[in-house]
C-alpha cells in the first residue's frame, strides 16, 4: 500500500514541477527548493486492483539535497482507516509539459 502511495506521489512531483516552471526551461530546476508546491497538499488517488480510493494528506515537506526530500503525511482509504506515512522522493529530472 505504501510503495502505491510513492508512485502517485512521484508521479504528481513531475506534473506538478512541469507546470510550475515550463516558462523558464533554461532554469536549473533541481537547484530551486520545491517543497512549497507540496507542503500542505491533499489529492486522492485509485489503490489496488478494486480501485478503491485513497485520500492523501502531506503536511510536511523538507528538501534534503538538490535531488531529494523527506516527505511526511496521513492517507485514509474508503474504509477510514488513516494511516501516517514518511518517505523520500527524488527527483531525477523534470520535462515540460506539452501544450
Amino acid at each position: 500500500m505504501k510503495q502505491k502511495i510513492y508512485h502517485i506521489i512521484i508521479f504528481l512531483l513531475f506534473w506538478f514541477c512541469g507546470v510550475a516552471y515550463s516558462q523558464n526551461p533554461k532554469a536549473d530546476i533541481l537547484q530551486q527548493d520545491l517543497s512549497g508546491l507540496f507542503d500542505n497538499l491533499s489529492m486522492i488517488g485509485i489503490l489496488g486492483e478494486d480501485c478503491s480510493r485513497i485520500d492523501i494528506h502531506i503536511t510536511e515537506v523538507r528538501k534534503m539535497d538538490s535531488r531529494e526530500y523527506e516527505i511526511k503525511g496521513i492517507s485514509r482509504t474508503r474504509l477510514s482507516v488513516i494511516c501516517p506515512f514518511k518517505g523520500k522522493v527524488c527527483v531525477d529530472s523534470i520535462l515540460p509539459v506539452p501544450k
